[in-house]
């Protein structure tokens, strides 16, 4: 799936049907309701309610129905149309308690950034998404290293946007050095929690341990997310419900190691209607090893599942790893390439982490993103002189990335049971 930049909206992209434009007329077409419907607008609904009719619509107004059908029905499927935002607003900005400073807006072409999360049509997806998680009141929760960090403050900041969370303060944020290795937020009473938690169930780790030096406050600070006591692996042998820690809203807003006794940690219970999306990240060392321990999970829960003894585990699903643009070969990192940009564009289909991903977990797991297209797209990564063409400038890819976890929320495989 390739969302060019600058370039009309695929019809196969369109969300809505020319019936549920007509749900929508009055809103759409006519929100102060002080006005008749455009003349435009009664032809469709004409069309729509013709074939009750004995006499054919003439040709010529057919033909101008259904050309004004597909105009409207494609603005209404454009990324920038959302019953909650505003079609001239960016999806979010540092007023979002989990955007970064070094992400927002930062780049060779934030504009592009911009344009390409407008045209990725993650503001009306992802609000889909969570109005349907308002039956499910469920938790979700995104298991990965910084990529997935950075899905993850797009999908929480568009929910913010979008009026989702229950108010302006239920966040947990345990901030690091200007950024974060745990998220939660509360969502609207029934629409359920977002969580980072990238350590969840001790399945995955990257690496991230000891001190570092904090240039704001020119002092060393502790780095990486908290290892609670849970051990899904451990849980799913003794055939028994999955369970994570986490800070509580009311913890402040710094690291904090982690303690059971500590009441500014607590336990969540997962269950069936509890969404996980899981990624081994990129970090050399861990992401194989990460990769081991979720299949050997897979394994166990597939065993328990056959013998029907599911305790009512969350839903499992595994997001695609992410595109570099470095120069090295198939756009990875090596420090026998250095340059002073991002390559503009590599070939993804050599991307030997996607093909890992395929591999070990085709017919395994749902698999969410890897249709996206993000071969042409090296500029819209932040840069820095070509030392980062892993990490993306905000708004932009990460959009795209929120878009594929919420038509993955909407699709059937997490249809209410």
């Amino acid at each position: 799936m390739k969302y060019s930049l600058g370039m009309p909206y695929s019809i196969a992209s369109i969300p809505y049907s020319l019936i549920q434009l007509a749900t929508y007329s009055s809103r759409i077409m006519n929100p102060c309701k002080k006005r008749p419907l455009s003349a435009a607008l009664q032809l469709i609904l004409a069309a729509i309610m013709r074939p009750c009719k004995k006499r054919p619509l003439p040709a010529a107004l057919l033909l101008v129905t259904v050309a004004y059908s597909f105009q409207q029905i494609t603005n209404v499927a454009s990324p920038n149309f959302n019953r909650s935002l505003r079609n001239d607003t960016v999806p979010y900005d540092l007023s979002c308690p989990f955007a970064e400073e070094a992400f927002i807006g930062i780049g060779p072409s934030p504009e592009g950034a911009s344009r390409y999360s407008m045209e990725s049509g993650a503001q009306s997806f992802i609000t889909k998404a969570l109005e349907a998680n308002a039956l499910k009141d469920s938790k979700i929760i995104f298991v990965g290293d910084s990529n997935t960090r950075q899905v993850f403050s797009s999908f929480s900041c568009i929910a913010r946007t979008a009026g989702f969370w229950k108010d302006d303060n239920s966040y947990a944020l345990p901030s690091v050095r200007q950024s974060f290795y745990e998220g939660r937020v509360m969502l609207k009473e029934g629409y359920g929690e977002l969580f980072f938690l990238p350590t969840a169930g001790r399945i995955q780790d990257y690496g991230w341990q000891g001190y570092l030096k904090d240039v704001k406050i020119g002092e060393n600070v502790k780095i990486g997310p908290i290892h609670g006591k849970e051990d899904w692996l451990e849980s799913c042998r003794e055939r028994q419900p999955f369970t994570v820690d986490t800070y509580t809203y009311d913890a402040p807003n710094e690291r904090i190691d982690y303690s059971a006794v500590d009441d500014r940690f607590e336990t969540v219970a997962l269950g069936k209607n509890d969404v996980v999306f899981f990624n081994a990240g990129l970090h050399q060392g861990f992401r194989e090893e990460n990769m081991a321990h979720l299949t050997e999970l897979l394994d166990c829960m597939e065993d328990a599942r056959n013998k029907v003894e599911d305790p009512g585990w969350p839903q499992l699903l595994y997001f695609r790893t992410n595109q570099q643009h470095f120069h090295g070969p198939e756009g990875r990192w090596n420090i026998t390439f250095p340059s002073e940009s991002c390559k503009s564009t590599v070939d993804g289909t050599l991307n030997p982490f996607t093909k890992a991903d395929k591999a070990a977990y085709t017919g395994r797991l749902p698999l969410v993103g890897f249709e996206l297209d993000l071969d042409g797209l090296g500029e819209l990564h932040i840069g820095k002189d070509g030392n980062d063409c892993s990490h993306w400038t905000m708004p932009g890819v990460p959009d795209a990335y929120s878009k594929e976890i919420a038509m993955a929320l909407l699709g059937p495989v997490l249809a209410v049971e």
